[in-house]
């Protein structure tokens, strides 16, 4: 259950040892918690700071071309986590404040969540955050 006056959102998941390590099925969601941002309708208008570790963010919208929009957040902070560059892209887009961004140890997936990413692959993250005086990428 959701407060509709939520400012502050910080979400812990431990993902386990055999999942973190390999020992999970290829495709399987391996242990990892999925924030759907598309279910935080309530919080969505209050909300001004996100951290997340250990989750795949998915979904800012219902699917059904209705978006989430976040006009209070200024900081989010993901770290060890899985999202798409468009999933990503798309909460900056619905973040018309967002100044600082962190993001720490991310694991860029394709659009579709099929498979992961990577720079030796030729893998280039390009971003629109005309509000960020802020950006780390650890």
């Amino acid at each position: 259950m959701w407060s509709a006056r939520v400012e502050e959102l910080r979400i812990r998941c431990d993902v386990s040892w055999f999942c973190r390590y390999g020992s999970c099925e290829s495709g399987s969601s391996g242990g990892t918690w999925r924030l759907q941002l598309g279910s935080l309708p309530c919080a969505a208008a209050t909300l001004r700071v996100l951290h997340a570790n250990d989750v795949g963010v998915e979904r800012l919208g219902d699917g059904g071309g209705v978006g989430v929009v976040l006009p209070l957040l200024e900081e989010m902070r993901l770290v060890e986590a899985t999202v798409s560059p468009d999933t990503l892209q798309r909460v900056i887009d619905a973040a018309p404040r967002l100044a600082n961004l962190w993001l720490d140890g991310i694991i860029f997936t394709s659009n579709d969540g099929s498979r992961r990413l990577y720079l030796a692959d030729g893998f280039r993250l390009q971003l629109r955050g005309p509000a960020l005086t802020e950006l780390a990428l650890i």
